[in-house]
């Protein structure tokens, strides 16, 4: 399945086994998962953009973060709110018990930050995140067809 946001068939090879994964426990089709968790990482960063505290068991919480560095001040002189996550103890404990040793996660975190940085905080909220879910859905529904795999399903 090809969506928005993967430059390359192997950068999407984690997020596909993520899909795969899901769709085999659940007895929903890749489509229906992948439409799913766009409509809930759309969400999630509404959630979490108004001020809220989300907490997903097992996983961890992202919260909005008052960013008073200095060099971070926004725009208008005021403080800059970024999204933080901090994973749970037993995500930590997994990752260290079970990751291969790999510099791999650190680059493409650096470049993911060097490439998804905010060169200036306006204050004025961005539909950003709902444009990225909205082409994911269309995608799959281009795919499909033109039908929405959430109608079958009710």
């Amino acid at each position: 399945m090809t969506l928005p946001g993967f430059p390359t068939i192997e950068a999407a090879q984690t997020f596909n086994s993520v899909v795969d994964t899901v769709a085999r426990r659940s007895g929903r089709s890749r489509y229906e998962v992948i439409t799913l968790l766009s409509y809930a990482v759309e969400a999630a960063v509404d959630e979490v953009s108004r001020g809220n505290i989300l907490r997903v068991p097992g996983l961890g919480v992202v919260a909005a973060w008052k960013d008073e560095r200095p060099c971070v001040v926004g725009k208008y002189g005021r403080p800059v709110m970024r999204p933080v996550f901090s994973p749970a103890r037993s995500f930590r404990s997994q990752m260290a018990l079970c990751a291969p040793i790999s510099a791999k996660g650190k680059n493409a975190i650096q470049r993911h930050r060097r490439n998804h940085t905010s060169r200036t905080a306006s204050g004025l909220c961005s539909s950003r995140v709902s444009q990225s879910a909205d082409a994911i859905r269309r995608s799959i529904r281009k795919q499909l067809g033109g039908s929405d795999p959430l109608e079958r399903s009710g």
